[in-house]
């Protein structure tokens, strides 16, 4: 069970000189309030103030994530953001994580430090408005090569060895997914040439390697936050390998694919794609040869991936929404997507 907001606060003044060294439970209180972002999880925000002035201090999250049979997803993500701190540094780096404070395994909660700045994916879509000027998308340009080069050094820091790409492991899911689409209105068509691209890049796949590292999961603006000097990804939550492109596509993915309505009805999606270039910067990778195959082959998968997620996530609010969803997304938008990415595969092999 959860525990109470007194239990929270207890528990956090009991180690407040531990996180921060020049606070103690004597000069500070701690008070819990529910946290003001949309999340996948339970979030409690956690304000310090001083007793005596009543004066913000400091500032945490605590965050609820689900347990499974294999792990604690709080211990995982702690153990991970504890790793990319020594790796990046904790503060005054351009490349940052939340810092973490605390693992508590008996509640399966994960103490983070307050992290300022604005969630990315609610700027970028501001700032790819068609009357954006170009300052806006020189600072846009500049925060998503960090976002590659951020992703590069969790790679590099977390690197296995290669494997041969595009086998069963890589298929299997996306077929799977292939199916249950085309009882949506997914044309048939579309799905066989799917199918057929897989066979080929699977053929392609079978005398190359492709570099193997720990996989992020869900690399995208939503759980990045950003700021003039900085940018800070959060939901490092996953501790198994994958091929690096499994990351950069999702990435490249949600520029393409990320929904601005109804509150952004100036967004241009051209301005979002012309990104590509600068995260590839950063990335380091990508671009050309082997790295460039193997990549548009992750690109369809996470085409195929995100066109599931949105209208699972779309039929959560009702049938309605989910009959819409299908007509305009599942039956034509997301077929010209992936006729179009398995004629740019077919190019490459």
């Amino acid at each position: 069970m959860r525990p109470s907001a007194a239990e929270i606060e207890t528990r956090i003044g009991q180690n407040l000189q531990r996180y921060f060294p020049g606070l103690s439970p004597g000069s500070a209180q701690v008070r819990c309030a529910p946290f003001a972002e949309t999340s996948s999880y339970p979030l409690v925000h956690c304000g310090v103030f001083d007793r005596a002035t009543s004066a913000r201090r400091a500032g945490l999250v605590v965050k609820f994530p689900p347990t499974w049979s294999t792990h604690d997803e709080a211990e995982t993500e702690h153990r991970q953001l504890s790793r990319m701190a020594a790796v990046l540094g904790i503060g005054g780096g351009p490349l940052r994580v939340p810092r973490p404070l605390d693992y508590f395994p008996d509640w399966s909660a994960l103490v983070t430090e307050e992290v300022g700045g604005e969630r990315f994916s609610r700027r970028l879509m501001r700032d790819t408005s068609r009357f954006a000027g170009r300052p806006a998308a020189a600072r846009l340009a500049g925060w998503v090569r960090d976002c590659g080069r951020w992703l590069a050094a969790f790679h590099q820091a977390t690197a296995l060895a290669g494997e041969a790409p595009f086998g069963d492991a890589f298929r299997d899911p996306i077929m799977q997914r292939l199916e249950k689409l085309q009882t949506q209105g997914l044309p048939a068509a579309v799905a066989a040439r799917v199918q057929e691209t897989l066979g080929a890049l699977r053929g392609w796949g079978t005398d190359r390697d492709v570099p193997v590292a720990c996989l992020h999961g869900d690399f995208g603006p939503q759980n990045i936050h950003v700021a003039p000097e900085w940018i800070c990804v959060f939901d490092l939550s996953y501790d198994r390998p994958a091929a690096i492109f499994d990351d950069v596509a999702y990435f490249l993915v949600t520029l393409e694919t990320m929904s601005p309505w109804p509150r952004h009805v100036f967004f241009d999606r051209a301005r979002a794609l012309a990104l590509r270039e600068p995260f590839l910067q950063g990335y380091g990778r990508g671009t050309d040869g082997d790295d460039a195959t193997a990549l548009e082959g992750y690109y369809l998968k996470a085409l195929v991936f995100r066109c599931a997620k949105q209208r699972r996530n779309v039929a959560a609010r009702g049938r309605l929404p989910a009959a819409a969803f299908d007509r305009v997304f599942v039956a034509r938008r997301y077929p010209e997507r992936l006729e179009r990415q398995c004629r740019l595969i077919q190019k490459l092999l």
